[in-house]
């Protein structure tokens, strides 16, 4: 996968296991794609733009509360 910020997200989104939430998922990607924004701002809405993208493509399962892997 590409060392592009929308790489790194979906590589370490399904990387992960059972069931975690948004703050898990940014707490994992942060700190490898904050180079390439100018604000956290900015970036956590490019975050939540690819998670819902993993969703709608069935990668990624979610509730009300948790997102969980498939």
């Amino acid at each position: 996968m590409k060392e592009t910020p929308g790489g790194i997200i979906v590589n370490e989104v399904l990387k992960m296991k059972g069931k975690f939430t948004k703050n898990d998922i940014l707490d994992t990607v942060v700190p490898k794609i904050k180079k390439y924004f100018q604000n956290r701002e900015e970036m956590e809405r490019y975050i939540s733009r690819k998670i819902d993208t993993l969703c709608e493509y069935r990668l990624l399962g979610k509730t009300s509360i948790y997102y969980f892997s498939l």
